[in-house]
């Protein structure tokens, strides 16, 4: 995904007319895709029999939904800020799939990335998670400055 948005943005760029040096910023979002890092920072395999540049569970993958119905039942108050219940796509239920089905991913990993975050880490150098994708993907507590340890603790997160 990294050297398409390297290819995507050289062609827009290039197509553009605009000067180079005129350019200030670049923005990054993307779809609540889970980005799976060791502590190096190389990619880890997220499914079995996989190479370790497969390393992100893409939004469109509902392999979770086990996962998220757990998350769910807990009915922690946390979840009525994502209207009550958690989806497939976000953050939380990928995570308590893989330390459930591929426990040596879970075990090596480092980092969990959003991937518009690992866009941006990557792009920058810089180890960051922007306010929206930890409030919206990862159950993130924004008004409280931290995640619901209650739900963590109910699925055996900590």
């Amino acid at each position: 995904i990294w050297q398409q948005v390297c290819q995507a943005v050289k062609e827009a760029v290039s197509s553009s007319g605009v000067c180079i040096e005129d350019i200030r910023s670049l923005g990054f979002d993307a779809t609540c895709s889970l980005v799976v890092l060791d502590e190096q920072g190389r990619g880890l395999a997220v499914s079995p029999g996989e190479p370790s540049d497969h390393n992100i569970i893409m939004w469109m993958d509902h392999r979770a939904s086990q996962e998220t119905q757990r998350i769910n039942a807990t009915q922690d108050p946390s979840l009525r800020y994502v209207g009550g219940e958690v989806s497939v796509e976000m953050e939380l239920p990928k995570v308590l799939w893989l330390k459930k089905h591929f426990p040596a991913t879970w075990e090596s990993a480092h980092r969990f990335y959003d991937l518009a975050d690992f866009l941006v880490s990557k792009a920058t150098a810089t180890d960051v998670a922007g306010l929206c994708t930890l409030t919206c993907k990862w159950n993130y507590l924004a008004h409280e400055q931290r995640f619901s340890h209650s739900l963590l603790d109910a699925v055996e997160l900590t």
